[in-house]
């Protein structure tokens, strides 16, 4: 009876594996233009409202001014450039908010006085981003070299809210 017990089991951990390998995925490679020079490694974010997530890059380009490009799937598994934004001069760095409750984030921008919230529809008609908060900073600089990912906000109190 012992022998049944272990014969079944090993049947049973044995079949879903060969069942796994024979299973084949598909990944295709896809290579897109955005006339940048790509600075920082590519950021998945749910910056609008659908299933897919969109890709964000962020480089410069012949001028040497810092741009984010967002790419979004355009449902046939191909992603293209939704929207091309340039970034403020003094921005030091970046970060994405925790996913809210409707499955969105957001990204900020850090620069020496402000946290700055990108926003497709807020903003005014010259720049998609509102000054979140004023701050006191210890950078010196208002142009920097160079944007990085930094960890600057948080769900204080875990409401799904930044």
């Amino acid at each position: 009876m012992h022998f049944r017990y272990l014969l079944f089991i090993a049947v049973f951990l044995v079949f879903p594996l060969q069942a796994l390998a024979q299973k084949t995925y598909s990944f295709v490679n896809q290579s897109i233009e955005v006339g940048l020079t790509i600075i920082r490694p590519i950021e998945v974010i749910n910056l609008i409202a659908g299933d897919e997530k969109e890709l964000v890059a962020f480089g410069t380009d012949e001028h040497g001014q810092l741009l984010m490009v967002i790419l979004a799937s355009n449902g046939e598994g191909k992603h293209e450039v939704l929207e091309r934004v340039v970034l403020p001069k003094n921005v030091i760095a970046f970060d994405i908010g925790v996913e809210q409750d409707n499955g969105l984030q957001d990204i900020y921008f850090l620069t020496k006085s402000h946290i700055k919230k990108y926003s497709r529809t807020g903003g005014d008609e010259q720049t998609p981003f509102i000054d979140e908060q004023a701050i006191t900073s210890l950078y010196i600089t208002d142009k920097p070299a160079f944007i990085r990912k930094q960890s600057f906000v948080r769900d204080l109190n875990y409401d799904n809210m930044d």
